[in-house]
């Protein structure tokens, strides 16, 4: 139902107006929605993985670190990334390819390129370059900076 610029769609809860302005912001919106067509060993609901834009207040796809700290605080994807010294926001990526692979259906990446791991890598390098993100030298380890509220 479509009523003055507020979407309210069966699958998002209620609770949770969305403030849609134009036919992309709907399109991205409807296509996360419907982007569970891939089986994996966890099922894939794409609104767990929508997030609170905290300027817009619209639900959004998370950015990359986002949806590494996201997939850390969700005990069921351990076997993905675990926690190494959570106070230091340091944490290991055990099964990088499902990562990456998880990481392209959260971003309803609709491309030609395949998603691995080394193109996954390559994005988080800009969180480097931001100060969001630390190097730790470290085959599949990252670091978050301190505090990690701000990633959200």
């Amino acid at each position: 139902i479509n009523n003055e610029n507020i979407l309210y769609h069966q699958s998002i809860p209620s609770l949770y107006p969305i403030s849609v302005t134009n036919t992309q912001e709907y399109s991205l919106l409807n296509n996360i929605i419907q982007s569970n067509n891939d089986s994996d060993e966890f099922s894939f609901n794409p609104k767990e993985w929508l997030i609170v834009d905290s300027t817009s207040r619209r639900l959004r796809a998370p950015r990359q670190n986002e949806f590494l700290y996201l997939l850390l605080e969700r005990s069921w994807y351990s076997p993905y990334l675990t926690w190494l010294n959570k106070n230091e926001g340091l944490f290991k990526i055990h099964d990088p390819e499902r990562v990456a692979k998880l990481w392209s259906k959260v971003k309803n990446r609709k491309t030609n390129g395949i998603m691995n791991y080394d193109t996954f890598a390559r994005g988080l390098r800009f969180y480097y370059k931001s100060g969001s993100m630390i190097k730790t030298h470290k085959k599949h380890t990252f670091r978050f900076k301190i505090p990690l509220n701000s990633i959200f």
